[in-house]
């Protein structure tokens, strides 16, 4: 059903299935953020927004991926601290 997820909830999940399933689904989502934050740092400084004639790299990161212009300023300075913090950026 989903991308991650063999199937989808039925009736009869159970909360242990659920709760289980919620858990994955979260550590999935950190690693994603994690990686985004990884590639929006890179693209940030690679100035990749200026390929497609985009101003600003917020406005490229709102255009192709729906990030608020706060938003992509926030993973973009997140990387860049964990950038600075190997043993942290490694517990990802």
């Amino acid at each position: 059903m989903g991308a991650f997820i063999e199937h989808g909830p039925s009736a009869d999940t159970s909360r242990q299935v659920a709760d289980e399933t919620l858990r994955k689904l979260g550590r999935l989502r950190a690693a994603s953020d994690f990686e985004l934050c990884q590639w929006f740092l890179c693209g940030f400084r690679l100035k990749v927004h200026e390929l497609y004639g985009f101003a600003s790299f917020r406005e490229y990161a709102e255009r192709w991926f729906g990030c608020s212009g706060r938003g992509t300023e926030e993973r973009v300075r997140v990387a860049e601290r964990l950038d600075e913090l190997p043993k942290l950026s490694a517990a990802f």
